[in-house]
């Protein structure tokens, strides 16, 4: 089931931001003044949480503007999004744009407010991607992950594909670039179905620490350096989950072997998407051989 309100991207200049008098809550929401044609729109942003359930972020500083097209040819003002991998929406899990590489950072103190105080420093235009609300302004809220949460909250009967929050950030001057950051809850599954409800599978995982190079499959791509970091990283706790891919199929399938690639990437920064590719599918390969 989609968002109670229309969901879309509002694009525009900052005209101002309050980042340090919330407006109440149990997650308070921070707001971003947005100039459009049509006045000033608002934006709550959940940048903190008081209660146990915690916010992740991810940021992205540079990202490849080629993904985001579609929106940053986009006019300033609101702007509905169809929920498809073609109208411009976010998806966490599914947007080529939002691939690769970066780890979720717990919320902790001022560290996100300081990460979005950051990215208003200079820029020259955002893109606030939530639902629309008219009252007592026109503005957007859920600036979040909006899937994957668990079943039976208050919230996974909203929970829907192509519809995540987040903000797009446009930059100009010699050195021109979009960043995005994304924001999600700690519960929020980064693994969802076709409806966008968390999937549920099991991980045999067990502790393995040590692996002598005999028993390793053929067929290893990786230079001994390479090895060298996977193993200091934990590649064999890696392998132990990784090997899940195995016992399933479709899209929990494909899931699960995106966030191996993701984690491969993490480790091996300067490494080819073509070649993460290839360890990350030795990786299962691995798992698999020491069941």
């Amino acid at each position: 089931m989609p968002l109670q309100t229309p969901y879309g991207v509002l694009s525009g200049t900052v005209q101002s931001a309050d980042l340090q008098t919330p407006s109440g809550g149990q997650w308070p929401h921070y707001h971003i003044h947005v100039n459009t044609p049509d006045g000033v729109y608002d934006s709550a942003v959940n940048l903190k949480s008081l209660t146990d359930i915690q916010i992740e972020y991810r940021s992205h500083d540079v990202v490849n503007p080629a993904h985001f097209a579609a929106v940053l040819a986009l006019p300033d003002g609101w702007t509905h999004l169809a929920q498809t991998a073609v109208s411009g929406a976010l998806d966490y899990v599914r947007h080529p744009g939002l691939a690769g590489p970066g780890a979720w950072i717990l919320q902790s103190g001022d560290n996100l407010i300081n990460v979005l105080q950051s990215y208003l420093t200079g820029v020259q235009r955002i893109h606030i991607f939530g639902a629309a609300y008219s009252a007592p302004d026109h503005g957007v809220h859920d600036v979040h992950m909006n899937q994957g949460d668990p079943e039976g909250s208050a919230f996974a009967p909203l929970d829907a594909i192509w519809q995540d929050g987040g903000l797009l950030f446009e930059y100009g001057g010699p050195q021109a670039h979009v960043s995005v950051l994304q924001i999600k809850f700690e519960t929020q599954s980064l693994i969802t179905d076709g409806q966008g409800r968390p999937l549920h599978f099991y991980w045999p995982r067990q502790p393995i620490y040590y692996v002598p190079r005999w028993k390793w499959p053929p067929g290893d791509p990786m230079s001994a350096l390479e090895r060298k970091i996977l193993v200091e990283q934990g590649l064999f706790e890696l392998a132990g989950w990784a090997r899940a891919v195995h016992y399933l199929e479709g899209e929990a399938q494909r899931m699960v072997l995106q966030q191996v690639r993701s984690q491969v990437a993490r480790h091996l920064q300067t490494a080819s998407p073509e070649h993460v590719g290839r360890v990350a599918d030795y990786v299962v390969r691995l798992g698999v051989a020491l069941r």
